[in-house]
């Protein structure tokens, strides 16, 4: 098949799956996989993925902060979104930021707030699946020159990302997930519940 008409056909299935109402959606249909099956083989697919650290997501620059950070006055429990993936990626600001430092700056200005000081802290180490595949082809030593364990260890990756926050904040409560594993979520979400019941019952001298 030639270049053209697989573009069109790879764009004939990403139209098709792209008016799917993914948020209430509980099953697939067999064209839904025959489509999601033949849009990841195709070529331009695989080497977008592949430059996927290129990419940026939104919510986090700089900018949006200040949409969302006056939420936080008067919390009882803070839980901390960490990407494990974004070691080796920059702020869509500032390509001379990397995105893990920002996130750990970030960290610490959040953790230092005088009303955040009686608060429970939860950081969540997500997308634990991507630097299994990430750290074959991208040693974290280029990027943090502190990092001393072995290369494509992911392991040796997760747990040296981890002890940056341990080092901010004592006694902070953290979890490794997988947005995408269903029972991990389930398991670290009742954890999370009990954490905030039991700081809850502290705070009121009931625990």
């Amino acid at each position: 098949m030639g270049g053209q008409a697989r573009l069109h056909q790879a764009g004939s299935h990403a139209d098709k799956l792209s008016r799917v109402e993914a948020d209430i959606l509980t099953t697939l249909e067999p064209w839904q996989v025959d489509g999601i099956r033949r849009l990841w083989s195709d070529q331009g697919m695989q080497k977008c993925y592949e430059r996927r650290r290129e990419y940026q997501d939104v919510g986090g620059q700089r900018s949006e902060r200040r949409k969302w950070i006056h939420c936080f006055e008067r919390v009882t429990s803070i839980i901390f979104l960490v990407a494990l993936s974004e070691y080796d990626q920059v702020l869509y600001e500032s390509a001379n930021v990397n995105r893990l430092e920002e996130s750990k700056a970030l960290f610490t200005t959040i953790i230092t707030y005088p009303w955040f000081q009686e608060s429970s802290i939860n950081l969540f180490l997500n997308k634990t699946d991507d630097p299994e595949d990430k750290i074959l082809h991208s040693n974290l030593a280029d990027y943090f020159s502190t990092f001393t364990g072995p290369r494509r260890d992911a392991e040796s990756a997760k747990m040296f990302i981890l002890n940056m926050y341990k080092a901010q904040h004592i006694g902070l409560y953290y979890h490794f997930t997988c947005a995408t594993d269903t029972e991990n979520i389930r398991v670290v979400s009742k954890a999370v519940r009990d954490t905030v019941f039991q700081v809850n019952l502290v705070g009121f001298s009931l625990g």
